[in-house]
């Protein structure tokens, strides 16, 4: 499932953004009309993603992947690997059984999660560009964070060890929420940049990914704070 650049770069590019915007709806639609080849190729291109966009060394995601250079592309994109999160609990939970993917897919996912707990921030939130400190916090990675947490520990997807770090970064989604209900501090929309300035100078501005990842993220918490309740 590439993402085709609408003018420049490569023919074919693999995003992050794709398993949101796309793959979610796949594994959806199977479960939906009961067609588990739809779920299983939901899973394989989760995976695949997961595979190509890895950076080894950091158990990160680059925001893209040139499939014909064979390169990645960006930088540690912060809401790309918010994507990430958020998209594998989102299709993981639509395979039941104990498959070799899903269980390539949790461990990607879990290794994931080691790393942004080292990087996140004492105010609770994450980088736009991960392990770069010179650039800003932002709101979009640390909700889609939270909320992967928070469900995935909900589905026994992810280690209960992470419950603190989606606590801490919902403390700080919920303080970026005006009287308005806008979600502010989240950066706006962010293609694959060549490099790092690229990244640090996309403006900030409330939109609908933004607005988003913040209801999913406080939907999933007050879920898990009623479940605690009634425990």
């Amino acid at each position: 499932m590439p993402h085709f650049m609408s003018a420049g770069g490569a023919a074919a590019e693999i995003w992050a953004d794709t398993l949101f915007v796309s793959v979610i709806y796949l594994a959806r639609r199977g479960a939906a009309l009961g067609d588990k080849s739809y779920v299983r190729e939901a899973v394989k291109q989760l995976v695949l993603h997961m595979t190509k966009l890895k950076d080894e060394s950091s158990k990160l995601y680059f925001h893209g992947w040139d499939d014909v250079a064979s390169k990645p592309l960006g930088f540690l994109w912060g809401r790309g690997n918010a994507w990430v999160t958020a998209s594998a609990v989102d299709i993981l939970q639509y395979e039941p059984e104990d498959t070799q993917e899903k269980r390539l897919a949790v461990g990607m996912l879990n290794e994931q999660l080691e790393a942004l707990a080292r990087l996140q921030d004492e105010s609770g939130m994450w980088r736009t560009v991960l392990d770069r400190p010179d650039s800003y916090l932002e709101t979009s990675v640390t909700a889609g964070v939270a909320y992967g947490i928070l469900k995935g520990i909900r589905l026994r997807l992810v280690d209960e060890k992470f419950k603190p770090a989606a606590d801490r970064a919902m403390a700080a989604v919920l303080a970026n929420v005006d009287a308005e209900g806008n979600v502010l501090g989240g950066s706006s929309g962010t293609a694959v940049q060549t490099d790092l300035e690229g990244y640090r100078t996309i403006p900030l501005q409330v939109t609908a990914f933004t607005q988003g990842l913040g209801l999913l993220a406080v939907s999933e918490w007050i879920r898990s704070q009623r479940t605690k309740a009634s425990q």
